[in-house]
């Protein structure tokens, strides 16, 4: 894109990520056009697609049923405890693929299957809301008072870590250009306006985004109903089928997140692991770490994509991944240490202590 550019912040790629998803384990099977039904377990659903944990070796990518592209049936029974006998067959496109997981887009849903994903879904919920109450030290409304409180922490603390981060990546383009040839020093100075012009909306997109994640993650007691509607295939591009469809951008960029937050998770180590011993006795379940809003990884992924949605260029993310390191991890630090005196303030006991 160009520099001054933004980028669509609505394509499929960058909403999927958003989505409100469902943990299950739910055994399947999928065949693809002409191939033999391949055992496999849904793993997490969302409105418009699904995870699955499949066990296979990659084939020979000019006979692969499951290959990125490839139109497949899934079979599943939505209730296999009580009624295994009541399957349901879903037209679905296969969007990734690696040699444990598939993951696929829902083709066409009528009102049979629509339903049927409903009870998934519902039965996700259930089980979740069943874990909490046989597994939570706390009650309901405890629950809802340590995390408004903990809400607190972010919503002081957040803003400065965004201006930390925000100033430096200007800074460090503007230094870059004292000493870069005349081309690359215009385009620097351009880059580093363009952050300093957006950076109210980079702030506001980072915020939204984290209080939006950290008001899901904390919804202890309902989970927002997923929205099964009938879906007309969207035209997409031709592919010939090959496994590594994945734009090599978005792979690098996952990359450069994974070991941003990696160093972080490394430094916070044991701070992290107490911090998430404590939020587990509070909502009753563990947290997964890359959806976890306050974890580092969903953090750096935050801080990193609203940015470059406003200004993206090789300088540009060069000089984003070393103010995040410089700037922004250390923050966190704070962050983590205030939820903890939050949480002692809440009468919430140490990993230690239990």
């Amino acid at each position: 894109m160009s520099d001054n550019k933004r980028q669509d912040t609505d394509s499929p790629a960058s909403r999927s990520d958003r989505r409100l998803r469902h943990e299950v384990t739910i055994p399947a099977s999928i065949i693809g056009r002409q191939s033999a039904p391949i055992d496999c377990e849904i793993r997490d659903l969302s409105s418009t697609g699904m995870c699955l944990a499949i066990a296979l070796q990659i084939p020979d990518k000019e006979g692969d049923a499951l290959a990125a592209g490839r139109e497949a049936s899934l079979v599943f029974a939505p209730n296999p405890e009580h009624s295994p006998a009541d399957t349901v067959t879903l037209p679905v496109e296969v969007m990734w693929r690696h040699p444990q997981g598939v993951g696929i887009r829902f083709l066409d849903i009528n009102e049979r299957s629509r339903a049927a994903l409903s009870t998934i879904a519902r039965l996700a919920v259930d089980s979740r809301l069943g874990e909490i109450a046989k597994f939570g030290a706390f009650s309901p409304i405890e629950q809802r008072k340590i995390i408004g409180a903990c809400r607190k922490s972010p919503d002081k603390l957040l803003p400065n870590i965004i201006w930390a981060m925000r100033t430096d990546v200007s800074r460090r383009l503007r230094v870059f250009a004292e000493e870069a040839a005349p081309d690359e020093a215009a385009k620097a100075r351009t880059e580093a306006d363009l952050i300093d012009e957006h950076a109210s909306a980079i702030g506001r997109t980072i915020e939204i985004r984290f209080f939006r994640s950290f008001a899901q993650a904390a919804d202890l007691d309902q989970t927002q109903e997923l929205k099964f509607s009938d879906i007309t295939p969207e035209a997409g591009p031709d592919t010939d089928g090959q496994l590594e469809v994945i734009d090599n951008q978005a792979v690098e960029q996952a990359a450069i997140v994974t070991a941003l937050a990696h160093v972080a998770e490394e430094h916070y180590k044991s701070t992290l692991f107490e911090l998430n011993v404590r939020l587990k006795d509070v909502v009753g379940h563990r947290m997964d770490n890359e959806s976890n809003p306050l974890y580092p990884t969903a953090i750096c992924r935050t801080l990193w994509e609203a940015t470059i949605e406003f200004c993206d260029s090789p300088r540009v993310r060069r000089h984003l991944r070393a103010a995040i390191t410089a700037r922004a991890v250390p923050l966190l630090g704070e962050l983590y240490e205030t939820l903890h005196k939050t949480l002692d303030e809440q009468g919430v006991p140490h990993a230690f202590d239990q």
